[in-house]
């Protein structure tokens, strides 16, 4: 593991990437492969700062809490479990910077820097709306990218 956090540059796309070179080697002629495709919520109780942790409401606690969302891809034939990708989904804040872009508006913009200072807000919201991915959206690029590298041909997708 650490000759690969070597090699990957300490990038965790590279590192991943080589991982997952690495594991289709030992899947090869090794029977019936299934890719598990999930998300889950990891619960951070008292990690509010922590990155990507969202207040949310619970239905097994039956309260609000704090998690991230997590999705996964791991393969498994009868012989081994290896992890193949891990994804934390970037929360989105599109009700609080509507919110702000609400309480921030004017009437009128007499001066150009105002139009172009808000033009910007506005833009950066736009951005941030377009960049945001569901967690649907998030596994069906996991399996773009597993079908574009041909590293597990045989394998079969399950998820749930």
């Amino acid at each position: 593991m650490n000759e690969a956090v070597f090699e990957a540059n300490w990038s965790s796309e590279e590192l991943i990437k080589t991982h997952k070179e690495i594991i289709s080697e030992k899947y090869k002629g090794k029977g019936r492969a299934i890719i598990s495709l999930d998300w889950t919520q990891a619960h951070h109780e008292r990690g509010a700062n922590i990155y990507a942790v969202t207040k949310a409401y619970d239905y097994v606690k039956r309260r609000e809490s704090l998690f991230q969302t997590v999705v996964t891809a791991v393969i498994s034939n009868r012989e081994r479990v290896d992890g193949l990708d891990i994804v934390v989904q970037q929360p989105s804040k599109e009700k609080e910077k509507l919110a702000y872009l609400a309480q921030t508006t004017q009437q009128t913009y007499k001066e150009m820097e105002k139009v172009q200072e808000r033009m910007l807000e506005l833009m950066h919201f736009h951005k941030h709306k377009l960049e945001y991915k569901k967690k649907t959206e998030i596994v069906l690029e996991m399996v773009k990218e597993l079908e574009v590298s041909k590293q597990f041909p045989n394998a079969n997708y399950i998820s749930y």
